[in-house]
């Protein structure tokens, strides 16, 4: 869920704990680490666009999408 101030952003990834971002205004995304919830920021994707139109808008207006990666950082994947 995503949430909007005029100086920041709230982004928070299941399960992760709220993050608070001061990078706003720009077109990005974030890669999620599925062991320890490290999150770190990439810019915005490149290549095909990965399901940015909904099968079913239900009415809504659509603005905007998210991409989240997940995966696992490197620092977890050394103590595997």
């Amino acid at each position: 869920m995503r949430s909007r101030r005029q100086d920041c952003s709230v982004a928070s990834s299941r399960p992760a704990p709220r993050r608070y971002e001061t990078r706003t205004g720009d077109n990005h995304h974030h890669v999620v680490c599925r062991s320890c919830q490290a999150i770190a920021d990439v810019d915005c994707a490149v290549g095909p666009s990965p399901c940015l139109t909904p099968s079913d808008d239900h009415g809504f207006v659509v603005d905007e999408a998210e991409v989240v990666f997940w995966g696992t950082c490197a620092a977890c994947a050394t103590q595997t």
